[in-house]
């Protein structure tokens, strides 16, 4: 990627966070913790809501809200139909981008997670998100499985950042159970396998590209991919999405150069992370011990 269209997305995100700081402040929302993607493509943040009744204008991308403190009343009503209920610590709901409405809701904290839905059906490999928004946003969900991708994306989020190809898998899944709950399920198209020759050469390039990231995007384009298609196909290949594999290449990388002397902060440039603190936390989590520990024996 070059500077100026780094820079360019840089510019894209940081009006998306002050558009989001000027929608809460105008509906008497409090962002606690705000977390963007370099793009802008996705959003995240903690929000402490006051009680509130009046029009909801269209925010402009999917909102996922999931409560995770106090039992607040909630309607919503808009040209789609009314959602009138209670939210409880781990309810979700969901509000489709370009439908205004009127509300009315109590206090709570909610996690909420805003996607830019352009390009979404393609990037999950849907056939018509449009229609399941439209009958999942009449529904307050309580279900362990929504409740568990969402809280697993803010964690996540913490150690790794936003990235693309994580939450795409991760909000897939959401919309997959969305469309379950429903009795719908959305439909997918089937993608053309990776060849095993294609496995080697991206597992190979993975290996020899630790410290700067091997990015879905690069590997897509080795095999003559769109990042999205790649992702699956490579996931139904090695039983793992590429964030994932590349994670655990650089894991195991990182335990052999600490079992060989590397100091941690050396390990964590050598593996691609910039921050020391986050490479710990994310060797800790996929190893069960500090890198300091490791390094010891």
């Amino acid at each position: 990627m070059s500077k100026s269209t780094q820079a360019n997305l840089e510019m894209d995100a940081q009006a998306e966070f002050d558009a989001l700081r000027q929608r809460a402040a105008a509906l008497g929302v409090i962002p606690q913790q705000i977390a963007m993607a370099p793009d802008g493509r996705v959003r995240m943040a903690v929000l402490d809501y006051a009680r509130f009744a009046g029009d909801l204008p269209p925010a402009g991308y999917i909102s996922l809200g999931l409560c995770t403190r106090s039992i607040a009343p909630i309607s919503r009503q808009s040209r789609q139909g009314t959602l009138s209920g209670v939210l409880r610590p781990g309810s979700v709901i969901l509000s489709p981008p370009d439908e205004g409405a009127t509300v009315r809701w109590d206090r709570c904290r909610m996690i909420a997670i805003g996607i830019d839905p352009e390009g979404l059906d393609e990037r999950l490999n849907l056939a018509d998100s449009r229609r399941l928004l439209s009958s999942a946003a009449l529904r307050i969900h309580r279900d362990p499985l929504l409740t568990a991708i969402m809280t697993a994306l803010w964690h996540e989020s913490a150690v790794n950042g936003l990235s693309g190809d994580f939450f795409d898998h991760c909000i897939g899944r959401v919309f997959s159970r969305l469309g379950e709950l429903a009795g719908d399920p959305p439909t997918r198209r089937r993608d053309r396998p990776l060849t095993a020759a294609q496995v080697i050469k991206v597992k190979e390039f993975i290996a020899t590209h630790l410290e700067e990231g091997a990015g879905v995007a690069a590997m897509a384009a080795l095999v003559g991919r769109d990042p999205a298609s790649f992702s699956r196909a490579f996931r139904d290949a090695t039983g793992l999405p590429p964030h994932q594999f590349l994670t655990n290449a650089r894991m195991a990388q990182a335990e052999a150069l600490l079992r060989d002397g590397m100091s941690v902060t050396a390990t964590a440039t050598a593996v691609g992370y910039t921050n020391p603190s986050k490479f710990s936390a994310a060797y800790q989590r996929y190893r069960g011990t500090k890198p300091s520990r490791c390094r010891q024996t």
